[in-house]
């Protein structure tokens, strides 16, 4: 997530601070000093023993303007290409400029003064995200993900775990090095790579998320286990319920709404059941399986961010992919395509039915459809319950209004 979308969120420049202070002690044995400069810092300068560094909130980077240009490599793959073609040649000259020693101080959007100053600063980068900050030393190839100050430690643990896992199986993921005493922070393999969006080549990203998805399968088969239905119903319903519950940013009015929705969502998933029970597959899942998470480099692929990480129904990991669920905005009229329409046997799509019978029935897709519908509104109540906020994520209302529009 964007520093451009976490700013409205939380108090970002607080945690920041915070969380890098916490951790440079944790780190380098010695206390530093942070603050966060909300002006454009076109005419900033280092103290005598410290350092000044830029924020740019739509690259979401923060970086000194002397930065080895070499750190950009993960903001160029990510950002140099829109998805949308006549943004492309404006957005990469934009990309070029603000990342340039040059000219990279007039497109910044504010700054951070740190004493005494980094060694090697010009080899960091630093990058915001939605429950971490990661630290990326490009000098040593290592990046360090830490947990945000005030941010539940839930989100990290459950990641930790599963990706263990995946790499005891040998799946494409960045090695973890370091997990620190107390859980704040790991260190990890750097890697950088284009996401599978952003490549030119259609076959090639089509290849890359084939590649991905057997990957993910092996996860899937080793962690495989069938719950009962109606139990598993039931535990997201009252984790939901829970967060709704302890919310504060949820006005009271919204509160009833959102427990109308879960509700009747429940009831239409324990009416597809049948009249003995069932017993639904779940697995380990990477939980944020989507193209911005898939990184290509010249010679291999890598699976990164599994924040969102934990046991689920089996096919959560496809659904997501498929559904493009991390785009709130249709994901009712797409699931209902999917309801309807099945799998598209255009050989683009895996068979789902590896994940469970009934795929080829509607109203078996119906039923896994609304469950993955819960398994995802149980997943972001859950994120939003943070005492942190200020605000609650867009997504969160705009998914209740999507879940409404499927029942």
């Amino acid at each position: 997530m964007r520093l451009s979308l976490l700013l409205p969120r939380e108090p970002f420049p607080v945690i920041f601070e915070q969380t890098l202070s916490r951790f440079l002690v944790s780190w380098t044995g010695r206390p530093y000093e942070i603050h966060w400069r909300p002006k454009r810092p076109l005419s900033a300068s280092p103290c005598r023993s410290g350092e000044f560094w830029l924020v740019n909130i739509y690259l979401n980077a923060i970086f000194v303007p002397r930065a080895d240009p070499a750190i950009f490599g993960p903001i160029k793959q990510e950002f140099s290409r829109s998805l949308v073609w006549w943004r492309r040649w404006p957005q990469r000259l934009y990309v070029d400029l603000a990342t340039s020693p040059l000219t990279a101080k007039w497109l910044a959007h504010a700054g951070v003064s740190l004493t005494p100053a980094l060694p090697r600063a010009e080899t960091l980068l630093i990058v915001a995200g939605n429950h971490k900050i990661r630290l990326l030393d490009y000098g040593e190839k290592t990046v360090y993900a830490i947990r945000k100050s005030g941010f539940p430690a839930t989100f990290m643990e459950r990641e930790i775990e599963v990706r263990r896992q995946a790499e005891e199986l040998g799946l494409p993921v960045p090695r973890i090095k370091t997990v620190a005493a107390d859980g704040a922070w790991i260190s990890e393999e750097y890697v950088s790579g284009a996401p599978i969006n952003r490549l030119q080549d259609p076959a090639q990203s089509r290849a890359a998320f084939a590649e991905a998805h057997q990957a993910l399968k092996v996860l899937h088969r080793h962690t495989w286990g069938e719950v009962d239905a109606n139990q598993y119903v039931d535990h997201l319903m009252t984790v939901a319920h829970n967060h709704i519950e302890a919310n504060a940013l949820i006005t009271p009015g919204n509160k009833r709404l959102f427990i109308q929705t879960l509700d009747s969502l429940v009831a239409r998933i324990k009416a597809l059941l049948p009249a003995g029970g069932d017993r639904f597959p779940t697995v380990l899942a990477h939980g944020d399986f989507q193209p911005a998470n898939i990184l290509v480099d010249a010679d291999r692929l890598w699976l990164i961010d599994w924040e969102y990480a934990g046991r689920r129904q089996a096919a959560y990991d496809l659904l997501t992919f498929v559904l493009q669920s991390r785009r709130t905005q249709g994901l009712s009229g797409r699931l209902q395509n999917l309801i309807t329409q099945g799998i598209p046997d255009d050989g683009l799509w895996p068979d789902f039915s590896c994940y469970g019978n009934g795929w080829r029935d509607s109203r078996r897709r119906l039923c896994y459809g609304s469950l993955f519908l819960l398994e995802e509104l149980a997943l972001r109540l859950e994120e939003n319950n943070n005492p942190s906020f200020v605000q609650l994520d867009k997504g969160l209302n705009i998914l209740r209004q999507e879940i409404s529009h499927c029942l």
